[in-house]
């Protein structure tokens, strides 16, 4: 029981850290990519759900290696081969701070949040996260949830109380996590507590346990219930777009399962997994994925993202006119 408890809080709140993969060995570029491939060969948990010949990326990599390479073709050379997983948690920063990194996007939709000022009576903010307001000529309330970074503490995440009682008696909701890169799973949880109307298990996650790709723990769970000093369990619709990212996934796939819930606008990044830093010994920091992630159904969104259930575009000139057809969207099933 202990055991599984330690587990299970490093899955919930374990922050993105760096850790050292060994300083002693040679910082040949050989070297440190056999270091890197071995790392992501034994460790990294979302192979299952992505096709990637893991051998031949070893075998190209090396022929580049030895045919000579600067130390930015190096990096760039690391940085594709983590591009290529489509992972929003697959990427490197050098030490001069150069970033590769994953980006989901879709051609036929922008990600933006079109002008609250158009659509709301008034925007406000609760603490230093939140904005709010009601649609204009609508009983409708709004929320912006533009993180769950732990930059800020759980006290500013509470601060969404503020905004739920200042919205009054409104009969429906938009909560809009557009834009949201994530952060820390308690940030998303304590907020996503507002609006269930039961507890349960709301996320699996298993980490590799051994040399072979499919080589899994058993699922690690964790239940959500109702908290906060107030609630709403009205209709909602939450606005998503390919660049909602992380523990906004998990909030919008713990929240999809209520029924008085709906989602709208284009799929999530799908990114759900549990992650941390390495370091190489050159002093390159990568990330990687060390979970499979799924829903209390066992359904996994890493590396397809959470589908809405109306798909509705943001398209650029959607932006040159102004409108925000996602919102437009929500407010309409509302």
């Amino acid at each position: 029981m202990r055991t599984k408890l330690l587990l299970l809080t490093t899955f919930v709140l374990l922050a993105c850290e760096n850790i050292l993969v060994n300083d002693e060995i040679a910082t040949d570029q050989t070297s440190m990519f056999e270091l890197f491939w071995e790392d992501y060969d034994r460790n990294y948990a979302g192979f299952v759900v992505r096709t990637i010949d893991w051998d031949s990326v070893r075998s190209s990599a090396l022929t580049s290696i030895k045919g000579g390479l600067s130390e930015e073709e190096f990096f760039e050379l690391l940085g594709s081969i983590l591009i290529n997983f489509e992972d929003i948690h697959a990427e490197i920063i050098d030490t001069d701070g150069r970033r590769i990194r994953y980006l989901a996007k879709n051609p036929n939709s922008i990600s933006i949040i079109g002008p609250l000022n158009n659509y709301l009576v008034s925007a406000r903010k609760a603490g230093e996260i939140f904005t709010y307001g009601t649609i204009i000529d609508e009983e409708i309330g709004y929320i912006q949830i533009p993180t769950f970074s732990s930059r800020f503490s759980l006290n500013q995440y509470e601060q969404i109380d503020i905004a739920i009682r200042n919205l009054g008696d409104i009969k429906a909701l938009v909560l809009d996590l557009r834009n949201n890169g994530g952060g820390r799973s308690d940030r998303q949880k304590t907020v996503a507590r507002r609006f269930v109307k039961n507890s349960f298990t709301y996320i699996k996650g298993q980490f590799r346990n051994g040399p072979n790709h499919n080589d899994f723990d058993l699922s690690i769970t964790d239940d959500i219930s109702p908290g906060g000093s107030i609630r709403f369990t009205g209709p909602i619709v939450i606005i998503t777009n390919r660049s909602s990212e992380s523990s906004a996934e998990l909030f919008v796939m713990t929240l999809e399962t209520q029924e008085h819930i709906m989602i709208v606008g284009d799929t999530t990044a799908g990114g759900l997994g549990l992650n941390t830093w390495r370091e190489l010994p050159n002093g390159w920091n990568y990330r990687m994925t060390l979970t499979l992630t799924s829903n209390r159904d066992g359904i996994s969104y890493e590396a397809q993202g959470i589908p809405p259930h109306e798909v509705v575009f943001f398209t650029k000139q959607d932006s040159i006119d102004r409108i925000d057809p996602q919102l437009d969207k929500a407010i309409e099933l509302l």
